[in-house]
């Protein structure tokens, strides 16, 4: 065995032996590692800056992702309407503090949420693939 080999490498290599279901189905858990691949935690983070709470959704947290986008409208209304009703310094002073900790706790979050997705995705199609391979060993 080389020494980088690893099941999926084995798979591969057997793959002549393998019959056409078989040989489908590795062909699936592929196409599914591929789009595993195409999560970008970057992108999460940056989309969350610039409308916060897509990132979060785009790393499948729709709940949370919706909760600050919710959150942080409302803020932001607060602070539009302290603003016009009181002075625009009572606005950054009272208000802005919340909003920037919100705003900065989601674009982090988001990030950790799409590198913990594709981790998760990864390990599920490995052990999905090795169930396959280790089928076809019957």
């Amino acid at each position: 065995m080389r020494s980088q080999e690893t099941p999926l490498h084995l798979a591969i290599r057997r793959g002549a032996a393998l019959n056409s279901t078989d040989r489908g189905a590795i062909h699936s858990v592929f196409k599914k590692v591929y789009k595993a691949e195409r999560i970008n935690p970057a992108f999460s983070k940056i989309a969350n800056m610039i409308i916060p709470g897509s990132g979060q959704i785009y790393s499948g947290d729709f709940k949370n992702g919706l909760n600050l986008t919710l959150l942080l409208s409302l803020l932001g209304l607060l602070a539009v309407n302290t603003g016009v009703n009181y002075s625009f310094m009572d606005a950054v002073i009272t208000i802005m503090p919340w909003y920037q900790r919100y705003y900065m706790g989601g674009y982090t979050k988001a990030e950790q949420i799409g590198i913990k997705r594709k981790d998760q995705k990864q390990e599920q199609l490995k052990s999905e693939l090795l169930t396959l391979i280790a089928s076809t060993k019957n």
